[in-house]
């Protein structure tokens, strides 16, 4: 959605969903996304490095 911006920790929303394996499943899913360049990962801060998502 343009302009919507979903910076929510994978901690959090395991927590939410009752999960546990939310991290890991989103962590892969974006590593594939990235190689095949659907998505473009971008540093939005340092310190602690984060990272936000771009439909390329």
């Amino acid at each position: 959605m343009p302009g919507h911006e979903c910076r929510e920790a994978p901690d959090a929303l395991d927590a939410r969903v009752g999960g546990g394996r939310v991290g890991k499943v989103l962590a892969e899913l974006l590593h594939t996304l990235t190689g095949h360049q659907v998505l473009e990962r971008r540093r939005y801060q340092d310190h602690p490095p984060r990272h936000e998502y771009l439909l390329t």
